[in-house]
């Protein structure tokens, strides 16, 4: 029973994290299709590269936040020597 409550659990957490991507995946593109958008109407670049400067923002960002996590999966669980 418990393994089945486990088992369950770690399926509910990854749909939620498949559903948190896809939700960012749908700003994103919205993000960029108003700035395009912006872009074409007005002819003013900067929306596009205001757009831009965020991407990389973001990016940054959820790089740090990944090396932290698996740095402290490291920490946690020490390497095994062969």
């Amino acid at each position: 029973m418990m393994k089945f409550v486990r088992n369950k659990w770690i399926k509910n957490k990854k749909m939620q994290k498949i559903k948190e991507n896809k939700i960012k995946e749908v700003k994103m593109l919205m993000i960029k299709k108003i700035a395009w958008n912006t872009f074409k109407n007005t002819g003013d670049i900067n929306a596009y590269l205001e757009l831009k400067q965020i991407e990389n923002i973001e990016n940054t960002f959820e790089n740090k936040i990944n090396d932290i996590q698996i740095t402290e999966k490291e920490q946690r669980e020490p390497r095994k020597e062969l």
